[in-house]
């Protein structure tokens, strides 16, 4: 994890230089990975499986789609960059891994397990890599910023909950990732966006859950694996949820730095 872009700088609208809305571009994208997930779980499954992974996925998308709506509300109007859409892009991932946790099948070295382990690997880290860069390269917006730090989250819960129903992880390591919308929460009521910045003792315990999530779910056995995750599991979601205790905390006491004003820059943490 690297430091977030500063956010000190004030945005002025500008003239969109990219077609009319880029979201446009992700909601493509998204509708052509639901046809083709749903189809291979067709394929696959039958028709009953493809049929929950579709409506869970399509369910994950219309969140996703009021979240942003939300937040241009909030940003007011602005350009829209391909970062933008790369972003929205990669929080379709945590769709993927919603749909496979509702569709019932618990087959993690099949297709479902390689579906839920590239989806994540996808969303986590390949697209985080570049969605940031790019972002600097092409001029942040403020949706972006909020964006970016709630693609993360999204990709994140979805992630433990498909690691429970496919790997038999205990349901409570779940607890982190949904009380961390408490902080969001927070700071919209306050008129404010979505921010990062947390402390460094909060990103080494959110890197240990997303690598536990990732080592769940990946398509593979033998007897490190499955000895180790019993282990490592309740320190690392104790430790991950404490950390998000105290970060509601702090936001709920009115630590102001945890907050983006939505009249500033969207900056992106740079994964």
């Amino acid at each position: 994890m690297g430091s977030p872009a500063p956010r000190d700088q004030p945005v002025r609208a500008r003239p969109a230089t990219w077609p009319a809305d880029i979201r446009a571009v992700a909601i493509g994208v998204a509708l052509c990975v639901l046809v083709l997930a749903s189809g291979a779980m067709l394929a696959w499954y039958g028709a009953v499986v493809a049929l929950r992974f579709a409506a869970a996925l399509l369910a994950a998308l219309l969140v996703q789609q009021a979240f942003v709506t939300i937040m241009r509300r909030a940003t007011g109007p602005e350009r829209s960059t391909p970062a933008d859409a790369l972003t929205l892009t990669r929080a379709s991932a945590g769709g993927v891994l919603a749909g496979i946790a509702a569709s019932g099948v618990h087959d993690r070295v099949g297709l479902a397990g390689w579906l839920a382990c590239g989806a994540v690997v996808a969303g986590a880290t390949v697209l985080d890599w570049v969605d940031g860069p790019l972002a600097r390269r092409l001029g942040p917006t403020n949706l972006g910023g909020a964006l970016d730090i709630e693609a993360d989250s999204w990709v994140t819960l979805w992630s433990g909950v498909a690691a429970v129903t496919l790997s038999g992880l205990p349901w409570w390591c779940v607890l982190a990732p949904m009380l961390h919308y408490a902080r969001p929460a927070l700071a919209i009521r306050r008129g404010g966006l979505p921010a990062g910045g947390d402390p460094w003792w909060g990103r080494v315990t959110g890197v240990a859950q997303m690598a536990l999530f990732i080592a769940a779910l990946a398509p593979v056995t033998g007897p490190i694996r499955d000895s180790a995750l019993p282990v490592l599991a309740p320190p690392i979601g104790a430790a991950q949820l404490l950390v998000m205790l105290v970060l509601v905390a702090r936001l709920a006491s009115g630590h102001r730095e945890l907050i983006t004003s939505s009249r500033r820059a969207g900056g992106r943490a740079d994964s």
